[in-house]
């Protein structure tokens, strides 16, 4: 008989490089850093991107006014913010060039990050029944404490959408955030 699968807390500095103080919990999600992520983009070269929050940010759509994690790469910039299944994007550069900034991808519910309470590996998580993809964690790699060194994820297209992205995959490390992310086909 198969046992069931282990259920993980995935720290939400994980996604942003900060360093984590071991505290669990949904309600801290939202935290200081200033960052910035060196990893092998999906075009296999070397990338930088800068993470900072809290950033004050107006949604230019509805006027909300939100904290945000903000990423600026070298094309443009997102805004995420925490919830309790991980992050999701509010704002994407890529959106607003294609005039779809009220798209229901951007209404703050995906899990384009996993993080918090209730991950299991290989279990995907559908966070926003309206976007076309989900997160699955596919690998956590752990230290001889048991501490996580490495998250390995998916964010892939679910049965009966069409995503016109294609299915991406990103491996996160402490301390530094994001290390590569890869187009899968």
């Amino acid at each position: 008989m198969m046992s069931p699968p282990v259920v993980f807390f995935i720290p939400y500095h994980l996604w942003s490089g900060a360093k984590w103080g071991g505290i669990k919990s949904i309600e801290k999600c939202m935290h200081l850093t200033n960052t910035t992520w060196k990893y092998t983009n999906a075009r296999n070269k070397k990338s930088k991107g800068k993470i900072t929050s809290p950033v004050k940010f107006t949604h230019p759509s509805s006027g909300k006014v939100l904290q945000t994690f903000e990423w600026k790469g070298k094309r443009g910039s997102q805004n995420l913010i925490c919830h309790g299944k991980g992050m999701a994007r509010i704002y994407d550069f890529r959106f607003e060039k294609a005039g779809l900034l009220d798209s229901p991808i951007l209404n703050g519910t995906e899990c384009k990050f996993a993080a918090g309470f209730g991950w299991k590996i290989g279990v995907s998580q559908d966070c926003n029944p309206k976007a076309p993809k989900q997160t699955t964690v596919t690998e956590l790699k752990f230290d001889k404490n048991f501490n996580v060194v490495k998250m390995i994820y998916t964010y892939t297209e679910k049965e009966g959408f069409s995503a016109k992205a294609a299915d991406d995959y990103y491996e996160y490390v402490p301390n530094k955030g994001r290390v590569l992310h890869r187009k899968l086909k």
